[in-house]
């Protein structure tokens, strides 16, 4: 991210380049697909950490600049193998299952579905060109969440009848659990 990316006032990351590395040479270039050029809503947490951060560690950094966001301590870019690297050994230092850094990605999928968010969300955040890639590569349904789904159904079909007036048999006396 370069500091001109993002608008702490607005709450929005343009995401339109990546980083990769082949060995020791660093490209930055268009992500891979047109729905990868997107931008990304930020939630209030994580807005006020990054104005801190600005505050704390780029407090020389016009928010216009071209500069990335994070660097190493030196100023130069961070580059995929040395944020794979770090990450690695956070995650060990943590005491935490290891996962790889790519898990994130996947990880905000399912926390995102989790929070009720719905798929086509989910796949715009992600910045997948198809919602069947979404729903099938990088979304798991978690258990409360399928609970959830079952009640939520139910209270639906219950609510319906009574509605209606339509009686379901046996349901005479079933309330559906409070949500």
């Amino acid at each position: 991210m370069r500091w001109c990316d993002i608008d702490l006032e607005q709450g929005l990351l343009s995401i339109s380049r990546q980083i990769r590395q082949y060995g020791s040479r660093i490209e930055i270039g268009k992500p891979k697909s047109e729905a990868s050029n997107r931008v990304i809503s930020l939630d209030s947490v994580t807005i006020a950490l990054l104005r801190q951060y600005r505050e704390n560690v780029a407090a020389d950094v016009d928010p216009g600049s071209q500069d990335f966001m994070f660097t190493t301590r030196s100023g130069s870019l961070l580059t995929p193998q040395h944020l794979t690297h770090l990450f690695r050994a956070l995650n060990d230092k943590s005491g935490l299952p290891p996962i790889r850094l790519h898990d994130l990605r996947h990880g905000a999928g399912s926390l995102s579905l989790a929070a009720g968010n719905d798929l086509k969300t989910g796949q715009t955040m992600l910045g997948h060109s198809s919602i069947v890639l979404t729903a099938d590569t990088y979304v798991s349904v978690l258990p409360d969440l399928a609970c959830r789904a079952a009640e939520a159904t139910i209270h639906h079909v219950l609510a319906t009848a009574k509605a209606t007036g339509a009686r379901l048999r046996g349901t005479t006396t079933i309330a559906p659990a409070a949500a």
